[in-house]
């Protein structure tokens, strides 16, 4: 009896079969082959004039306000200038993470070579043998 019900309450198929069917955009599978290097260099400058055009549109935003322009107008561009800011606050800490792996990447293979050349050295050095000291 019990064996019946756990059957009824089964799914019939599970979340990840499910997730393997949906098809990824062509932006996602371009974005997912590029290098860490690659994606830093497109998202680091991005980020950075996102927040110098965020910037500039604040400023502006500010200067309506002061010379009497009506309330929606500054209002939204100092909306618009600060979603630009964070945006690009955003994208460029993406960049500065990829970048980060990168320089740990680097770390750790010096680290590896080092650590292999000094294996070599001491596997090919013959060992000493106790009784020609004395």
């Amino acid at each position: 009896m019990k064996r019946c019900i756990l059957q009824t309450f089964t799914p019939l198929y599970s979340s990840t079969q499910h997730m393997a069917n949906i098809q990824k955009t062509p932006g996602q599978r371009l974005v997912k082959r590029m290098s860490a290097r690659t994606k830093w260099l497109i998202m680091a400058p991005s980020g950075l004039l996102l927040i110098g055009f965020g910037l500039c549109v604040f400023s502006g935003a500010g200067y309506d306000m002061q010379v009497g322009a009506p309330f929606m107008r500054w209002f939204l561009k100092g909306t618009y200038s600060l979603i630009l800011i964070n945006g690009g606050l955003c994208i460029f800490g993406s960049a500065i993470r990829f970048r980060v792996m990168i320089d740990t990447r680097q770390i750790i293979r010096q680290e590896m070579k080092r650590r292999q050349k000094e294996f070599d050295r001491t596997k090919k050095t013959p060992p000493t043998r106790r009784d020609e000291a004395f």
